[in-house]
Formats: structure tokens, sequence, C-alpha cells
């Protein structure tokens, strides 16, 4: 695997956490997936997860914790490498031939683009077709879940910072699609993605004010409706 080097903290103690977590698995399965992990690396090359004022975080960070995160509701290698790749096809120039190459290399199903594709909001119309399709694998399921959980803590930790300006509609159409497409699918068999989701939720919606609670409902009603009320969908 290529050795990468950050200089922002997060993201290096974020990957020395990803390889601690992936010790549980045999030498050739390590070897797959910290692969997958260069390969997304390589693709997410000068992006940036902005969570604070004057900083930039190598997007990198994001896709780590995810994959750290996921394997709190699924370890199998399947899931943890979309985890890695769950935003290759909707924020790099990747293009399925070379996950479909990268995929045969190494003896993995090309299942996985199935379920990458499901997770790439541009193969969809609305918000609501694009969960339907998300909540009929397991595997989608566990990634989508542990991608909002990372970006409800971002917003969390930032909240005032977020809420005096337009970025609130991130964690906005976050709560929305919580509320209304994920929770009213939940089940007994992911009930642990259900108390995951709502501690985060619940913990932001305690510090709005009654105004920002309004038109949190307000947008959400517009975005429900409507799908693409905002720059970035």
């Amino acid at each position: 695997m290529t050795e990468i080097q950050y200089d922002f903290n997060p993201a290096i103690i974020a990957q020395k956490e990803f390889l601690e977590s992936i010790e549980q698995f045999n030498e050739e399965n390590k070897l797959v997936l910290e692969n997958a992990l260069a390969f997304a690396i390589k693709k997410h090359k000068d992006q940036w997860y902005d969570w604070k004022n004057n900083s930039k975080t190598p997007y990198t960070y994001h896709i780590l914790r995810v994959a750290i995160n996921v394997q709190k509701f699924n370890k199998t290698v399947p899931a943890i490498i979309s985890a890695l790749w769950h935003d290759l096809l909707e924020d790099t120039d990747v293009t399925v031939e070379e996950i479909a190459d990268f995929l045969k290399t190494h003896n993995l199903s090309e299942q996985i683009i199935d379920i990458l594709q499901s997770l790439n909001r541009k193969n969809f119309n609305t918000p609501a077709e694009y969960y339907e399709k998300i909540l009929q694998n397991n595997v989608s399921f566990a990634v989508k879940t542990t991608d909002l959980l990372s970006n409800l803590e971002a917003s969390y930790n930032r909240l005032d910072e977020m809420l005096s300006n337009e970025t609130r509609f991130w964690f906005y159409r976050y709560l929305a699609e919580i509320k209304y497409l994920i929770f009213p699918k939940f089940s007994e068999k992911n009930s642990s993605h259900f108390e995951e989701l709502n501690k985060i939720s619940y913990k932001i919606i305690k510090q709005l004010n009654t105004s920002q609670i309004e038109e949190l409902h307000e947008f959400s009603q517009k975005y429900l409706a409507g799908g693409e009320i905002f720059s970035g969908w």
C-alpha cells in the first residue's frame, strides 16, 4: 500500500485508526482493504472536508470515519470497501470500468458497483427515490447510516457557525432525510442504527431555537416535495 502523509492531524489519526480496525482480518483481506483505501485516497486527492473555519481537512478523513464506523453495523469486506468508496461515483472522476477492474483484480464481487450506484444521488430524481433504493440493501443502508452519522457529528461540532449562514441547510437536509425517509422504515433488525441516528439528531434538535425549528420544518417540507431546493443536490 502506498504510504500517504497529511499535514492535518485528523486525517493521520483516522488513517491509523482505520488500519487498526482491520487487524481483525486475515492478511489477504487486510491487503485488499489497504489497496481499496489507497485507491480512494488517490481519487479524492485535493478534495477537502471543511468543517472548521480557516482550516482544510483532507476529504479522506470523512471516508475513513465512515469506514471505521460502518464496522459497528457490518464487518464484511464489501461493506468496508463500499464505505471507503461511497462518494467516488458522486464526487470524483472515477469510472465504473476502473472500479470493475479493481474488483476483478482482487476477486471481489461486482455487486459492490450496485451498492455504489445506489449511494450516488445523481442516479435519482428525488430524495425519496434515493432512499427507497438504499433501504433495499443492508450494505447500502449501513454505509448511508454511517455517512449521515459522520456528517451530523461534524455539524454538531460547529453548530453555532453553521446556524449563522447558509450551510445550515446541509444539516437541515440530513435531519429531514433521517426523520422522514429513514426512521419510518426502521425495523428491529436495524435498531442499533436507529439508536445512533436518534441520539445525535436529538442532540442537535435540542440546540435549535423556536425559529430554527420552524425553519427546519419548512425546509423539510419543501425539500421532500421538490428535491432540488439548494445548491449541491
